[in-house]
């Protein structure tokens, strides 16, 4: 089939999306609901593991920064400013999130626009623009970075303490085979 997206599920069966499927997958009233359980990073890097760049690829650029497109619109409605965005302020920043960041899934890029729909950027004082935006999609990168830095010193910590007691009971095994039998 052409355009279509071959993803694993938690599973492990494979489910395929074709264009269509992944647009109203990530239409924004399905997306309120269907992604409402995602309350942290980890819960939206889990969901999806494929960034926009692999939709991108399959579905076709235009595709993808419609349905971002769809999104910021959905962001401008729903927040009361005073200026909401242009026509070309949403094409503009959905190019932009499409550039800038690719490695994000589409579920990770709804839940930023979601936390910042709550105020959990900070406040929205009468006017949405591009650089409020991005500096979010920054923040959650930041945030993300830093979930990615724990979890891998936390694995290399927990190696490490196993090396230890490794080395411990070796030591220990050591000693009592050097000893002398009484």
């Amino acid at each position: 089939m052409k355009n279509e997206i071959i993803k694993k599920d938690k599973g492990g069966e494979i489910v395929f999306f074709d264009a269509k499927a992944f647009a109203e997958k990530y239409e924004p009233v399905n997306v309120l609901k269907e992604l409402r359980h995602i309350k942290t990073i980890d819960q939206a890097i889990q969901d999806d593991k494929n960034g926009i760049s692999v939709y991108s690829k399959k579905i076709g650029e235009d595709g993808m920064l419609a349905i971002i497109e769809l999104h910021l619109v959905a962001l401008s409605e729903s927040v009361n400013v005073g200026q909401p965005l242009t026509k070309y302020q949403i094409k503009e920043i959905a190019i932009e999130i499409l550039s800038i960041f690719y490695y994000l899934s589409m579920t990770e890029i709804c839940f930023v626009l979601r936390k910042a729909k709550r105020g959990e950027f900070g406040q929205l004082y009468g006017v949405l623009n591009i650089v409020a935006i991005l500096d979010w999609f920054n923040q959650y990168s930041e945030e993300r970075a830093q979930r990615f830095i724990q979890k891998s010193t936390k694995d290399i910590q927990n190696d490490f303490s196993q090396r230890s007691e490794e080395r411990k009971e070796w030591a220990d095994h050591e000693k009592r085979k050097n000893a002398p039998n009484d």
